[in-house]
């Protein structure tokens, strides 16, 4: 078993420090996004998408970026996100420039690009 980075123990004590009664659920997603960006490596930009009766909308993101890429997703269905929401699963893109499942997300996603 390996000894978690003291990064994430500090990510981990903050994320438990939230109190849900204590602030707007928009706050709490807003708050999740930005420790999840500064805590993982790589992750330039985060959001948090909820799928309401079957209708995804962005909950929070840490910039324009990631809140363009997440309609991105909704226009083009079955993308990382999504995938995600309806499998439970984490889905992880590491370079966009090689993905092949989500072809017409990837085109436009490359377009958006930082």
């Amino acid at each position: 078993m390996s000894v978690p980075e003291p990064e994430a123990i500090a990510a981990i004590l903050e994320l438990g420090a939230i109190v849900l009664a204590d602030m707007p659920r928009e706050e709490v997603f807003t708050r999740v996004v930005h420790i999840a960006r500064d805590t993982i490596p790589g992750a330039e930009e985060v959001s948090v998408t909820l799928v309401r009766e079957e209708h995804p909308h962005t909950a929070a993101s840490t910039g324009p970026l990631a809140f363009r890429s997440d309609e991105c997703q909704y226009a083009t269905g079955g993308v990382p996100c999504l995938h995600a929401a309806s499998t439970g699963n984490t889905t992880l893109v590491i370079d966009m420039r090689t993905e092949t499942l989500w072809p017409a997300y990837t085109e436009q996603a490359l377009h958006e690009g930082p």
